[in-house]
């Protein structure tokens, strides 16, 4: 989680007697506590992903526009994280976008030791037929050098 929040310590299970519904508190440096939501959306996505990712141990998790919340300068962190959860729990993640920095920011994740880890499957219309075009993390890292648009 401090993947979008470098300063969260930790979090904690609250309760709002105001709304008559549990919360999630958000614990930061110097013993600040706000709720979760004030650290934005990606931090709540982020959240909502990695509980995900524990409730399917060994199976699978689908993420669609899996950017979708987060500045492009977290990106990376929050896929270090979320390929750490995903071997954590053993389950395979299948995730769409069609950010060029989210595609950047997954090679720089799966890196030297999570590149196997990683593969980029783009859909391509052939006329009335899709066809699906698979790639490893090092063909797709050398196709992104040279400039292609792999999303």
């Amino acid at each position: 989680m401090s993947a979008t929040e470098p300063r969260l310590q930790g979090l904690r299970l609250g309760y709002s007697a105001d709304e008559k519904r549990p919360t999630i508190d958000a614990l930061l440096d110097g013993d600040h506590v706000v709720p979760l939501e004030l650290l934005g959306t990606g931090s709540r996505h982020l959240l909502d992903m990695l509980l995900s990712i524990a409730q399917v141990r060994d199976g699978a998790f689908m993420a669609d526009k899996i950017e979708n919340g987060f500045c492009y300068r977290v990106l990376e962190p929050v896929w270090r994280a979320i390929g750490e959860a995903t071997r954590s729990a053993t389950v395979q993640l299948f995730a769409t976008t069609h950010s060029w920095e989210c595609v950047e920011a997954a090679l720089r994740a799966f890196d030297d030791d999570a590149a196997g880890q990683f593969r980029l499957i783009r859909l391509e219309r052939d006329g009335d037929d899709v066809r699906a075009i698979t790639a490893e993390h090092h063909q797709v890292e050398s196709a992104v050098a040279l400039g292609f648009d792999v999303r």
